[in-house]
């Protein structure tokens, strides 16, 4: 089951019994996590320029079996890597609060 309380096409999900419009960087997290499609230049640029849903990723990493967690191996690693690579001062300050965040 999808975490929070989500449905796979809905537009709302559920946070302690309250329903909330999904936000845009939910479904960037979806299609990472969830569909387990990679995430292009643009893809990575865009999960980066949004706000982190800190309570959706500990949710959902909070859920995973750990053989689960170990074949999302791949998919941490890439996140890890893409935050990494955007601490550097060429980024805007957001972009490397949001990288930090996520981490």
């Amino acid at each position: 089951s999808a975490p929070l309380g989500m449905s796979a096409g809905g537009s709302k999900f559920e946070l302690d019994d309250r329903s909330y419009l999904r936000e845009k960087v939910i479904e960037v997290y979806e299609k990472l996590w969830l569909r387990g499609a990679p995430l292009d230049a643009s893809g990575w640029a865009e999960l980066f320029f949004l706000k982190p849903n800190a309570a959706w990723l500990q949710s959902y990493l909070g859920s995973l079996t750990a053989a689960r967690l170990r074949a999302s191996t791949p998919t941490v690693r890439a996140l890890w890597a893409e935050c990494a690579a955007r601490l550097g001062h060429e980024h805007e300050p957001s972009v490397r609060g949001h990288a930090l965040e996520t981490m």
